[in-house]
């Protein structure tokens, strides 16, 4: 087990605190991008209940592109908290 020097994960360390910031702002996309998501699967579903199959599928493939930008931007948060994970391991 390696002993880490608390120096390296310093809140205000400036890379720790760019990284940090930009985690939080792919988080905050992503979470918009899971809502957008979810109201266009909820009106594809309301779509295709009332029969317009055209415009629940066109929905649906808004809520899939939503989606796919959350995950994108989940994916991006993820390696901003590897680059924190790796500034404070280095020695």
């Amino acid at each position: 087990m390696s002993h880490q020097d608390p120096s390296h994960s310093h809140p205000l360390d400036k890379n720790h605190v760019h990284h940090q910031s930009t985690a939080e702002h792919f988080h905050g996309k992503a979470a918009n991008h899971h809502e957008q998501a979810m109201k266009s699967h909820l009106e594809a579903a309301r779509m295709h209940e009332l029969g317009n199959h055209e415009a629940s599928a066109t929905h649906a493939l808004v809520a899939h592109a939503d989606a796919l930008k959350a995950l994108q931007n989940s994916e991006d948060a993820i390696n901003e908290h590897a680059n924190i994970q790796s500034a404070v391991q280095r020695p």
